[in-house]
């Protein structure tokens, strides 16, 4: 009887451990509600995990305007993306302003995952510790929060040993300002 189709549904149907998800449950917006979206996955070895697909920021604030980009951005994180990616050349800068006046104002930065590329931005040119130092200080600015998840160096600088590059970004891990490179 009935009791016999529950037991064969249930013996047919792969155990989790078996065969593990792909897709996950995520709160989206009070709209909506929550979608189901590709399971997120690890970033290398930074002990981020992210919505498997990533946002380009470049065209914002260059050819894509400020409510036109608030617009992408809004129906990249209802359909649960996570990772932002940016530059602080972007525009000058402005893909950066963009990026974190939406997340100000959606109140989403504890739910994205923040990348941007320092070593072009005209004011920080290079990977020296000063000008990284500065190039990120002036992109949390911009992005409007304490902390970028995970950083990129936009190009080398054949004029600064790489290690005293990486010896200015595990400061700015140390204190907070930077997760992983």
């Amino acid at each position: 009887g009935a009791d016999a189709l529950v037991l064969e549904a249930t013996m047919a149907r792969p155990s989790a451990s078996a065969c593990p998800s792909t897709l996950e449950t995520v709160a989206s917006n009070p709209l909506s509600g929550p979608i189901t979206v590709p399971r997120r996955a690890a970033i290398g070895e930074t002990g981020i995990e992210a919505h498997p697909l990533a946002l380009g920021g470049s065209t914002f604030g260059w050819t894509l305007g400020r409510d036109d980009a608030f617009e992408v951005l809004d129906r990249f994180a209802g359909v649960g993306g996570t990772i932002l990616d940016t530059a602080d050349s972007y525009a000058a800068g402005r893909s950066e302003s963009i990026i974190g006046s939406w997340m100000d104002s959606r109140g989403t930065r504890d739910r994205m995952v923040v990348t941007t590329k320092v070593g072009r931005h005209p004011d920080h040119r290079g990977l020296s510790p000063v000008d990284l130092t500065a190039a990120v200080d002036d992109s949390l600015l911009r992005l409007r929060t304490d902390r970028v998840d995970l950083l990129y160096f936009h190009g080398d600088d054949a004029s600064v040993p790489l290690e005293e590059s990486l010896g200015a970004v595990d400061a700015l891990i140390t204190v907070g300002k930077v997760g992983a490179i």
